[in-house]
């Protein structure tokens, strides 16, 4: 149930943004210096065409990332002893992305209220890439070291927190336990994150 509420809160956001953000008129003006005018009109036909692939694919991706965090925490547990279960902690994990939830909220009301006229803007508004270590060596790093820095952002930090924090009571341990906990079962699965980004990004760049 749980999954369907947070799956519900996304789905609006990606309706709003895809309705009264992502208009045919940015995408027009996004695409007119890409691809000749008469193609333009027909890639927005395109888009329209196959947009609920998104609303499909974005859960199934949710559920692997959700299944994927539970799975190296619980794993982490098991070597260190701790006597909690899986579905304990997929609960924390499910709890726990209220958080993106929230910034994608702020994001799209700080979109709403901006004047954006092309996908650049609406990707210079995003506060999870402004927020990170991307965003401040953006002018200095190479461009395929962009996109995985900017996993390391300030609610990424705070995400681990309220990992540690559900942890913590779910398994009843104390802070130094559960701390080192999440830093070595997350950390890892956030380590290998960022490696396969940055091999798309050095790949596709």
């Amino acid at each position: 149930m749980l999954f369907f509420v947070i799956i519900s809160f996304y789905w609006l956001i990606m309706f709003i943004n895809s309705t009264f953000i992502l208009t045919d008129d940015l995408m027009y003006n996004s695409l007119l210096s890409v691809i000749p005018d008469g193609y333009i009109e027909k890639a927005i036909s395109l888009q329209h065409k196959w947009a609920w692939v998104g609303y499909v694919i974005f859960p199934i991706g949710l559920f692997i990332k959700f299944i994927f965090i539970s799975a190296f925490i619980t794993t982490g547990a098991i070597f260190c002893g701790y006597d909690i279960g899986f579905k304990k902690i997929l609960k924390v994990v499910l709890l726990s992305e209220s958080l993106f939830i929230l910034v994608g909220i702020g994001n799209t009301l700080m979109l709403l209220l901006s004047n954006v006229n092309s996908i650049t803007d609406v990707q210079s508004l995003n506060l999870t890439s402004i927020c990170s270590i991307g965003f401040l060596i953006k002018d200095s790093a190479p461009s395929w070291l962009i996109a995985p820095m900017n996993t390391l952002n300030l609610f990424e930090l705070i995400y681990f927190m309220l990992l540690v924090v559900g942890i913590r009571i779910t398994a009843e341990e104390k802070a130094s336990k559960s701390n080192l906990w999440v830093i070595t079962s997350y950390g890892s699965y956030l380590f290998i994150w960022i490696i396969v980004l940055t091999y798309l990004s050095v790949t596709y760049a």
